[in-house]
This record gives C-alpha cells, structure tokens and sequence, in this order.
C-alpha cells in the first residue's frame, strides 16, 4: 500500500487509510475540545486570560494586576514551558525585556506569562513543588505579569488553544493580542 498523508497525499505520515482516519479524527477531536484560536480568529481578552473566579493577573511580590488594568494596551502571551533549560529562558527573555522596558513609560503594552507543561511534563517532573519552584525561577527573572501558577487550568488552557501541538521542541513562544 502506497504511504499517504493528509488527505491522501503520498509522502505522508500514515501508512493506511485507517491509521490516517484515526489521527484526523484524533486531531479534530482535539481541536473541538481545546477551542483552538487561528489567526484572525477574533477573542476576547476578558474571557481568555480570566476566570469568574480570578480578574486579574499577577506582578512580583504577588501584586494583582485587575482585569481593567490592561484595557488599551497591547498584550503578548509569551507561553513557555516549564520543563526547558532555564539558561535557554534567560536568553530567549532578553529581547523581549528589552522591549518591555522601552515601551513601559508609554503605559500600552503588557507581556503576560503563561507557563505551561503537558501531563506527560508532570508525569516525568518530580513534583508539583518542582514545577512551581521552576515558575518562580523563570517569573523572578521577567519584569512583567504572569497567570498565577496555581491555576492549571487557565495555563493549560491557553496553551492548548494557542501554541501550536506539532512545535513541541520551542523553548518560548509569542502571541500579541490587540486589546
């Protein structure tokens, strides 16, 4: 039998028609789950970074950035995982911080820090203390707001509807969004 991919392409990642049915099938399952968010794909702020629950974010020291702190201002999710190379993180960061920095005086633009790691992460970490010692590691280092790490779902949530599943091996990603 011919290997075929998506939609029948040869060259692709199935070997059947079958296994091909099921990982597309697999695939759409996930994106329904997750609400994946596309480009141009139009939010809302409000409801992607908060919760009935938490109306806010947070800065150092624990300080509560409320939900109306940010209207008007220009927010990047910079999502990156718990479980890379911190050495990597500070260099990844550094441009970014930067940035902030400059833009800071002019009061219009926010980086929000979303932490995340898959359940395979978890599984291979050796705790929940270990993950959230590497969040305050990695937060400790960045001048900006981030989810609070207890909250696992709004963390995991964001970063099953925008980072991209078959980028697995990027260390940081950015996704501004217009508020």
């Amino acid at each position: 039998m011919q290997n075929r991919g998506r939609a029948g392409q040869a060259g692709g990642p199935c070997r059947a028609a079958v296994p091909c049915r099921a990982a597309e099938k697999r695939e759409q399952q996930l994106l329904e789950e997750h609400k994946v968010i596309r480009k141009g794909d139009k939010i809302n702020l409000q409801n992607l970074l908060f919760t009935h629950y938490r109306d806010y974010v947070i800065g150092h020291n624990d300080v509560r950035v409320k939900s109306a702190e940010l209207a008007g201002k220009v927010i990047v999710l910079y999502f990156l995982p718990l479980h890379h190379d911190l050495v990597y993180s500070k260099m990844s960061t550094s441009y970014l911080t930067d940035t902030y920095t400059y833009l800071l005086p002019d009061n219009v633009f926010e980086v929000v820090l979303v932490a995340y790691g898959t359940a395979e992460d978890l599984l291979l970490s050796d705790s929940y203390k270990d993950n959230q010692s590497n969040f305050e590691s990695i937060f400790r280092q960045m001048p900006w707001t981030a989810i609070p790490f207890p909250d696992i779902t709004s963390r995991e949530h964001l970063a099953a509807s925008l980072v991209h599943p078959e980028v697995d091996d990027v260390h940081a990603s950015c996704i501004k969004v217009s508020n």
